[in-house]
């Protein structure tokens, strides 16, 4: 995967994995075709093989040293947040039909790609503390 990407920017290599992995998983929840459903899996894996490593580098570089446990446990509180919303989708899915939650989840993480998408692409500003 890395011989892939290597010559992509951190912007495309986010944007790309996240747009892989939001697709891949939409389309992972309408299907029921056994070879479908390993496609998917390895679309998804793919995806964040891509996104991971960028996201964690992202993480570090954009974290002031100082606040560094924080962001970390906030990073973390993320990922139980996204637990609990896995559960509540498994309740609304026994409630509309499998197209309705693929759709949902397809605007959803689209919408979190753009939002990233718009937020990576604002010039970052330096903050310097003096000591």
């Amino acid at each position: 995967m890395t011989w892939l990407i290597r010559n992509t920017s951190d912007y495309s290599r986010l944007i790309y994995g996240m747009a892989v992995y939001v697709i891949s998983y939409a389309l992972l929840s309408y299907t029921v075709t056994p070879s479908l459903l390993i496609g998917f899996m390895v679309l998804i894996s793919l995806g964040e093989l891509i996104l991971i490593p960028v996201r964690q580098s992202l993480l570090a570089e954009l974290t002031p040293d100082a606040q560094r446990s924080s962001y970390l446990a906030i990073d973390s509180f993320m990922e139980q947040g996204m637990m609990i919303l896995g559960g509540a989708a498994i309740t609304i899915g026994g409630m509309v039909p499998g197209y309705v939650m693929s759709l949902g989840f397809l605007v959803m993480g689209l919408s979190g790609v753009l939002l990233m998408a718009s937020i990576m692409k604002q010039p970052q500003k330096q903050e310097r503390v003096s000591s």
